[in-house]
C-alpha cells in the first residue's frame, strides 16, 4: 500500500511542484488585482476640549476607570488599512457636551484617509467624577527627626511660610488633616536654613496625594537656631545678718550642677550659677529653713536651662544658735598671783566651774584641760575667801567663775630673839 502512494506522488514529481508554484502566482496575482477589505484594532488616548467648562462653574473632575482611552476597530482596504498607524487617529471628547454631570461623549476622526476608512464606533463616553472645588487652609507643622549631636540643642525655629492653602475636590480636601515638613537634626551644630516639601496627611496618619492638589507653596524654608550645653556648677549665697546669738552653720542646695545652653560666645564665659538675692535673706532666721526657688530668675541673659533640665532648686539653711556649757578646769590651771608677803595661799577644791558660751560647733572643741587663768590675791586678808577668775584667751563667759582659796601666815622663828621667853629677876643687878 505505501508502495502505491510514494509511486503516486513520485510519478512526474516536476510537472506537480511546476503546478503548485503557478497555483500561487495565480493566487497573489488574485489577491493584488482585488484589494479585499480587513479590519484593523486601534487605541488612542482622548483629549478633552474646553476642560475650563467646569472650572468655570467651581467644580473639578476626574476621570474613572481608564475611560480616557478609547479602542476602536477600523475597516478599510488592505492597502488602505495597512497605512494606517493610531496616531492617524483623534479621540476628542468636548466638556460642554457633558452628561448628568458624568459621561462626555467621545468623536473620532481620522487624520488620513478619512474617505477611505471606516470607523467602527459604538457610541463611548469618558466617564467623570465631578466635584465642588474647595480651599482650605492648614497651619504646617514641623516633624523632627532625631536630635542633635550631643553638647547642642535647638533653640529655635521658624518656617516660610507657616501655613498653606489647598485647593482641590472637595472630597480630597475634607480628607486632609496635618500639613507638615520634615527637618533632620542629626548633624545640626551651627545656625542653618533647610528647604522642605509640604506633605499632606489624613486622620491615619497615610499621605494624601497632591496630584489633583493645588497649594499656594510646595516648599517651605525653615530657619533653625542651634545653641551648645555645658554644665556647671551652681553655687548658694546668703544674704541679710542674723540676730546675735545665732550664726550660719551652713547652706546646701540640689541640684550641684545644672545643664545650660546658650550661644558659644555667651557660654565660654560662664563657669557657675550663683543663686543669691532677696530669696536667700536670712534676716531674722532663728532656726533651720528649706527654700525652693526657680533657677531661670537666676541665668545670665541669653542663657537658658538645657531642655529636659528640672529648673527647681532646693536650698538648705541651717541655723545655729548659741549655747552655754560648763567646763571642770583643774584648780592647777589657775595660777594664784599677788599673794601678799609673808602669807601663803591654797586652793581648796580640786576644779574650778567655768561656764562659756558659743556655738556648739566651737564649744566642742574646747577641753577643760586647755583653760587656763589666773585669780589675785593681792587684796585678800588671813583665811578663807572666794575669788574672781580671769581666764587667759578671748573667751565669752558665761558668768565670771571663782575659786576658793586659803591665806594663812607663813610660819617663821627669829633667831636673836631665841630668850625672849626667859624669866627675867627684877632684881638682879
Amino acid at each position: 500500500m505505501l508502495q502505491k502512494i510514494a509511486k503516486l506522488i513520485t510519478n512526474n514529481f516536476g510537472l506537480k511542484v511546476l503546478a503548485v508554484i503557478v497555483a500561487v502566482i495565480f493566487w497573489l496575482i488574485i489577491v493584488n488585482v482585488e484589494d479585499p477589505e480587513r479590519t484593523r484594532v486601534f487605541s488612542v488616548p482622548v483629549t478633552i476640549e474646553n476642560a475650563d467648562y467646569l472650572e468655570d462653574m467651581g467644580k473639578t473632575y476626574e476621570v474613572l476607570n481608564d475611560s480616557d482611552t478609547i479602542t476602536f476597530t477600523v475597516t478599510a482596504q488592505r492597502s488602505v488599512i495597512e497605512r494606517v498607524d493610531a496616531e492617524d487617529f483623534v479621540a476628542v471628547a468636548n466638556m460642554q457636551d457633558i452628561v448628568n454631570m458624568s459621561q462626555i461623549p467621545i468623536t473620532i476622526t481620522a487624520q488620513k484617509y478619512a474617505n477611505q476608512l471606516t470607523i467602527n464606533q459604538r457610541t463611548q463616553y469618558v466617564e467623570l467624577n465631578v466635584e465642588n472645588v474647595v480651599s482650605k487652609t492648614f497651619d504646617i507643622k514641623m516633624d523632627e527627626e532625631g536630635t542633635p549631636p550631643k553638647g547642642y540643642s535647638l533653640s529655635e525655629s521658624s518656617l516660610a511660610p507657616e501655613s498653606v492653602e489647598v485647593t482641590g475636590p472637595e472630597s480630597v480636601v475634607n480628607s486632609i488633616k496635618t500639613a507638615s515638613v520634615q527637618v533632620k537634626l542629626n548633624s545640626l551644630k551651627a545656625d542653618s536654613q533647610q528647604t522642605a516639601e509640604i506633605m499632606l496627611y489624613d486622620s491615619s496618619g497615610n499621605k494624601v496625594s497632591k496630584d489633583r492638589l493645588t497649594l499656594s507653596s510646595n516648599k517651605v524654608t525653615i530657619s533653625m537656631g542651634v545653641l551648645q550645653q555645658k554644665t556647671v556648677p551652681v553655687n548658694y549665697e546668703t544674704s541679710g545678718k542674723l540676730e546675735d546669738g545665732y550664726r550660719l552653720k551652713g547652706i546646701s542646695g540640689t541640684p550641684e550642677s545644672v545643664k545650660i545652653q546658650g550661644r558659644p560666645e555667651t557660654l565660654k564665659g560662664i563657669e557657675s550659677i550663683l543663686v543669691r538675692g532677696n530669696a536667700l535673706n536670712i534676716t531674722g532666721l532663728r532656726a533651720d529653713k528649706t527654700i525652693e526657688l526657680n533657677l531661670e530668675d537666676y541665668l545670665p541673659e541669653g542663657v537658658t536651662l538645657a531642655q529636659g533640665q528640672d529648673g527647681t532648686a532646693s536650698v538648705e539653711i541651717e541655723i545655729e544658735a548659741s549655747a552655754e556649757r560648763t567646763f571642770e578646769v583643774p584648780s592647777s590651771n589657775i595660777d594664784l598671783i599677788n599673794i601678799p608677803e609673808g602669807y601663803q595661799a591654797a586652793a581648796l577644791d580640786d576644779t574650778v566651774k567655768v561656764s562659756l558660751t558659743g556655738f556648739a560647733g566651737d564649744l566642742d572643741k574646747i577641753s577643760a584641760g586647755d583653760i587656763t587663768g589666773s585669780a589675785d590675791l593681792s587684796d585678800l586678808k588671813e583665811g578663807t575667801q572666794t575669788v574672781d577668775v580671769t581666764l587667759t584667751g578671748d573667751y565669752d563667759i558665761a558668768e565670771t567663775p571663782v575659786i576658793r582659796v586659803t591665806l594663812t601666815r607663813e610660819e617663821s622663828q627669829d633667831p636673836g630673839n631665841a630668850g625672849d621667853n626667859t624669866d627675867t629677876d627684877p632684881n638682879a643687878e
